[in-house]
């Protein structure tokens, strides 16, 4: 399980991984794109040991 932040609905979220749609290597960790229980997508940017980076803004991911 992980938390993400829904763009929709302005709030974190906690997600199991079938949530994730895909996962990409970035600089500093992974960018992950996922589908929140409400059914919208959104990207959350994590490190190597799993910590959340930052919320990215409610359009990032579209």
């Amino acid at each position: 399980m992980f938390t993400a932040h829904c763009p929709h609905e302005q709030q974190n979220v906690l997600l199991n991984l079938s949530s994730i749609e895909t996962m990409r290597k970035v600089p500093d960790g992974f960018a992950v794109t996922f589908v929140c229980t409400c059914g919208h997508r959104g990207t959350t940017h994590m490190s190597r040991m799993g910590r959340s980076l930052r919320n990215p803004s409610p359009t990032e991911g579209l």
